[in-house]
């Protein structure tokens, strides 16, 4: 797969030294159980996408870049960071903590660290227009501003509150991305949270999940989702595919740079590689 993106998009990001955010980034995927502090929070739960029921992981991911010098020199409460516990290759890593974006594209995963997938990090205008042009299944459009809002205003509580809450988060992302209204009723909308199994333990934890995710969606509606100038560009970045939008799953993490993404100036500009990394994360399994 060609990785290296049109020279249209070249274009717009070329800079020296720190710039708007632009470039593009190496990770190799990872899933199963591995303990990375608080960057793998979030539940199994019955969950509903279009015409399908599933049981899945939902929750948070972690972005676990191999060059240290991207985020070693941030200070310990620069947003959305956290750092590996889990005592095999990213123990002491210092990574950045996601949500899925795009609820009907897998991770294309690998066991070997020679296999990368290539991500451009861009602003919510830039993330809207690709996946507006890239023809991304179910998509509304505009709608990844309010995934913005979404983790922009409750991802601290979110992170700090553990598992429900973390789903909570991440099924509120994949209802506004689907839903012109999003509301967390069972069984209404293109995406729900079912309560409806038949299994105590996940229907409780179902209604756990939909009770912070509405009380989310009530203060966003009271907040009008930030208003007609709401702009999150300073403080979210969108993780996407560099050929095309619905190749491998998008990410939206908070932005530890506060609006800038670090280019090292001995790069060559056109190829926009600023640090490999690593991604371990939890995703969601269909059943």
């Amino acid at each position: 797969m060609n990785l290296v993106p049109p020279l249209s998009i070249l274009a717009a990001y070329l800079c020296l030294g720190f710039s708007p955010l632009h470039g593009q980034v190496e990770f190799w995927s990872r899933s199963g159980t591995s303990d990375v502090d608080d960057a793998t929070d979030g539940f199994t739960v019955p969950d509903h996408l279009r015409s399908n029921n599933y049981q899945g992981y939902v929750g948070e991911m972690a972005l676990m870049p191999t060059n240290p010098n991207l985020l070693n020199g941030l200070p310990p409460s620069a947003p959305g960071l956290i750092t590996a516990d889990s005592g095999d290759t990213y123990s002491g890593v210092r990574g950045i903590a996601g949500f899925c974006i795009d609820s009907e594209t897998s991770f294309k995963i690998s066991s070997s660290q020679a296999d990368r997938k290539t991500y451009l990090a861009l602003t919510y205008a830039q993330a809207n227009s690709r996946y507006v042009a890239d023809g991304v299944l179910h998509y509304l459009p505009g709608n990844l501003l309010r995934a913005a809002y979404m983790i922009d205003k409750f991802y601290q509580q979110a992170h700090v509150g553990g598992n429900i809450e973390a789903a909570a988060l991440q099924a509120a992302i994949w209802e506004v991305l689907h839903d012109s209204t999003p509301n967390t009723n069972t069984g209404n909308g293109n995406y729900y949270v079912r309560n409806n199994t038949g299994d105590a333990a996940l229907d409780g934890r179902a209604n756990q999940v939909t009770s912070f995710t509405n009380t989310w969606f009530a203060a966003a509606v009271t907040d009008n989702w930030g208003g007609a100038s709401y702009d999150p560009t300073n403080r979210v970045i969108f993780w996407l595919d560099p050929t095309n939008a619905t190749l491998n799953q998008s990410i939206i993490t908070l932005n530890p740079w506060g609006g800038l993404v670090p280019v090292p100036e001995s790069e060559p500009v056109l190829l926009l590689a600023f640090a490999t990394g690593a991604l371990a994360f939890r995703r969601r399994r269909v059943a």
